[in-house]
């Protein structure tokens, strides 16, 4: 009781300790960020003008200086003769105070507070943008040309950019957009210039990059295609299924009339006996006379064996399928289901294993809930550098380190289960070393390229929002020239700033690992000594070829702080 009573005022002190560096960081920070914001003032001047427009502009007040015809046509970039027109009924609807109009212009991005901290992300609002159907009344009455488009237009700054830049370069400010449906993404960049640069900041406006939602995006042929063998997949394991709860459930049912014994047919049939003795059946055949026991026993060399409670557990029926009805079983859910959720620990298995590698999944996520959400979020010029001087924010920016745990555990185990099966070979010369890389390889693979072919052609799709990239999605081209590295386990050595799934990284890596570890495995199983010697040499190895790696290609060490 003591220890514990110990263990919480210290676990209270270090709290304790923890807010007042807080507070700290607190008082100091305003200071910080006055320096900071002033830097970034004196070089760009853009809070200044950013603040003149926010207090002397309104959009309300000049909307027809600002897109008038005139405008429109001063343009040097082509809008489409469609997109034109119907931003055209736009203008007319907006002076006319239409209810859908104005809805348009409230759900552009506006500037919002504590702009002296770089708050560039003004994202608008995205549903009430998509949610606009334009209505226009004209001689046949009222009509519905087009509907809301949201785009978000990021305006380099601090930096020019040509129109045909595909991304924005550096510090941009980001701004949600509301455009007729009718534009296409061309039209929108164009518009979004033409607009900026009819607002007075006495500065050249550079031509932003504009990324544009569409509502209902067309299917490709590649998602059509995984869909529909998704649907294949998809039905062959609610039939396997249907399948195997027959077998485990319905078949006991049956048993407590019928004493059920399988054939030798290589579907599964079996034989049957009413226990009345008036039929007798044989793999569906009726015929008299052939009475058995109810002490005659069942064989117990089955695959499937279910009790329920409902009949003695004696009874139970026992069947087992042919070649067909193994294929068709192992696509049941309600089998896998069960050996995936099952607990129970095998002897000679390190169960230490387990809760390692949950704490590691743990560390993992949040390490990366951090670094993906640092890329989105509106105050990250203020958020970072306030966390970073934390102590427990060590966590994340060294969440790095995580993965390293993956691949302690990935050696162990292999070291720990190689060293073993050599030891009942009797040596490694009689080690199945073919079998070593081909169960490895086919373990990984197909579940690595099934998910491949679900994810690539079809990320885009699985939902929407503001800043969800639906064109070109995630990957690059859909990873039609940079598939195969994955397949071949090279994709973070060939051409890795193309990697498809950027994160596939670490199972290229872990099966390089596996394919030297026999250098490593051998001389340990035959002597501690030169074993270890070897394990040292790779290690020294390891450190020159990061340094020389990291000298020659600029590399930081932290990926944070750099």
């Amino acid at each position: 009781m003591k220890q514990i009573l110990c263990i919480l005022v210290c676990s209270v002190c270090l709290c304790s300790c923890q807010r007042f560096g807080d507070f700290m960081t607190e008082i100091t920070q305003s200071k910080t960020r006055d320096k900071e914001t002033e830097k970034f003032e004196s070089e760009t001047g853009m809070l200044t003008k950013l603040k003149h427009v926010y207090n002397e502009f309104s959009v309300t007040d000049d909307a027809e200086n600002l897109l008038s015809n005139s405008g429109l046509g001063a343009s040097p970039y082509e809008v489409g003769g469609t997109c034109l027109n119907h931003t055209k009924i736009l203008i007319n609807a907006t002076l006319s105070g239409e209810k859908w109009a104005q809805r348009m212009l409230d759900s552009l991005g506006k500037p919002s507070s504590d702009l002296l901290d770089l708050h560039l992300r003004w994202l608008g609002s995205y549903e009430e943008c998509i949610a606009v159907q334009a209505v226009v009344n004209d001689d046949q009455g009222p009509s519905n040309p087009f509907n809301g488009k949201y785009c978000l237009a990021y305006f380099p700054l601090g930096g020019a950019q040509s129109a045909s830049s595909l991304q924005p370069s550096g510090l941009s400010l980001a701004i949600g957009m509301c455009f007729p449906d009718s534009c296409s993404t061309a039209d929108t960049a164009a518009l979004a210039y033409t607009l900026a640069s009819s607002l007075p900041l006495n500065t050249t406006v550079p031509y932003p990059y504009v990324q544009c939602q569409e509502k209902d995006l067309e299917y490709s042929d590649k998602a059509i295609a995984v869909i529909v063998v998704c649907s294949i997949f998809l039905a062959i394991i609610v039939i396997a299924t249907i399948y195997d709860l027959v077998i485990q459930i319905l078949l006991p049912y049956i048993s407590q009339n019928y004493n059920v014994e399988p054939s030798n047919d290589m579907y599964g049939t079996f034989n049957a006996k009413y226990t009345n003795g008036h039929i007798h059946a044989s793999n569906g055949h009726a015929r008299n006379g052939d009475v058995i026991s109810d002490k005659t026993p069942l064989n117990r060399n089955y695959e499937h064996t279910v009790t329920t409670k409902d009949y003695d557990e004696d009874s139970g029926v026992k069947y087992k399928p042919g070649l067909p009805g193994k294929l068709l079983l192992s696509f049941s859910a309600y089998t896998n289901a069960s050996k995936i959720l099952n607990t129970d620990q095998a002897s000679g298995i390190l169960t230490s294993v387990n809760g390692i590698r949950f704490i590691s999944m743990t560390w993992v996520v949040l390490g990366h809930s951090y670094a993906f959400g640092l890329g989105v979020i509106d105050n990250i010029y203020t958020f970072l550098p306030s966390v970073l001087k934390r102590f427990s924010f060590q966590v994340i920016s060294n969440a790095t380190v995580a993965v390293d745990t993956f691949f302690v555990l990935s050696g162990l185990l292999v070291a720990y289960l190689t060293l073993r099966e050599m030891k009942k070979k009797n040596g490694a010369k009689k080690f199945n070393w073919g079998m070593f890389y081909f169960h490895r390889f086919w373990r990984l693979t197909p579940p690595y390229m099934l998910f491949l072919m679900l994810y690539v052609p079809t990320i885009r799709y699985w939902t929407m929002g503001p800043l969800w990239p639906q064109t070109p999605g995630f990957e690059v081209d859909e990873c039609r020239d940079s598939w195969w590295k994955n397949i071949l386990y090279i994709n973070n050595l060939v051409e890795p700033k193309t990697m498809c799934m950027a994160w596939s990284w670490y199972l290229a890596n872990d099966m390089q690992f596996y394919i030297l570890s026999p250098l490593m495995l051998v001389p340990l199983y035959y002597s501690k000594i030169w074993g270890s010697v070897t394990c040292l040499v790779l290690v020294l190895l390891n450190f020159i070829t990061t340094g020389v790696i990291s000298k020659h290609n600029n590399l930081s060490s932290n990926m944070i702080l750099g």
